[in-house]
């Protein structure tokens, strides 16, 4: 693999946190697909080419700052995170595969009232559209107090964001639990905001300024960031209220006669 600006390569059983050698996150709820991610929810940012980054980029996250290429292997401009070896990328690429398989197949299929998104609160579900837009204001995932709601949306082509866009969660949901398919590229704009797994066929460019909640992976194509934060975390763990228990009657025997 060729390093540039001081990017340390490391051996495969390295790049991976060791509980990942024994459970892969599965993400699933009551009513919704099972999406199994294997490896790739440990990557921050996987590509297919090349990964290439302007700027200052921080990469984090409690899932995993994994950094990788498969079958290329040039990563240039210091990206940050943990960059892997080409064959713990090149795993993370079989188990997009299987990824993104379980993301197209999941049913039943909404098709988007609108593929512009702006403006609209999506509900959890399975969501289509052809080449999906962002081009003001913000979408919203309300997850209806379900902290396991699953948000697919299938693009058969491109997604492709304008500057300052945003997207919000409300009642629970959580970024973990969005899932985008591109048929082809995805595009984030300056100072966006992004949220969930993007699953491109090809291309991913994120321009200065943007922000990612979720990863970057990207099938045959490369990935380009231009000094951008991606925070890659694990869903946080649901909130069980705790029931407030009944008092006991409290009785005052009486004697007779009183």
């Amino acid at each position: 693999m060729k390093k540039l600006n001081k990017i340390k390569v490391i051996t495969a059983l390295a790049a991976v946190p060791l509980i990942s050698l024994f459970f892969y996150p599965v993400a699933s709820s009551a009513a919704g697909p099972v999406i199994n991610q294997g490896t790739t929810s440990s990557f921050a940012i996987l590509a297919g080419t090349t990964i290439t980054n302007g700027g200052t980029t921080s990469v984090t996250g409690t899932a995993g700052n994994n950094i990788g290429v498969s079958p290329g292997s040039s990563i240039t401009g210091s990206p940050g995170g943990t960059v892997t070896s080409i064959g713990v990328a090149g795993t993370a690429q079989t188990d997009l595969v299987t990824a993104i398989g379980n993301v197209n197949g999941a049913l039943p299929v909404t098709t988007l009232s609108s593929t512009e998104l702006s403006g609209q609160t999506l509900v959890a579900g399975n969501y289509s559209g052809g080449a999906i837009t962002l081009s003001s204001g913000s979408v919203t995932f309300n997850g209806q107090n379900d902290p396991n709601s699953i948000f697919i949306i299938k693009a058969t082509s491109t997604f492709i964001s304008s500057s300052g866009t945003t997207m919000n969660l409300i009642n629970g949901a959580q970024a973990c639990n969005i899932f985008w398919t591109l048929g082809s590229s995805a595009t984030l704009a300056t100072t966006s905001t992004f949220l969930g797994h993007l699953y491109a066929h090809t291309d991913i460019n994120v321009n200065t300024g943007a922000t990612v909640h979720g990863n970057l992976l990207a099938q045959t194509g490369q990935v380009t960031l231009l000094g951008n934060t991606i925070v890659n975390d694990n869903c946080a763990p649901a909130v069980v209220a705790t029931p407030t228990p009944t008092p006991t009657p409290v009785v005052t025997p009486v004697a007779p006669g009183t």
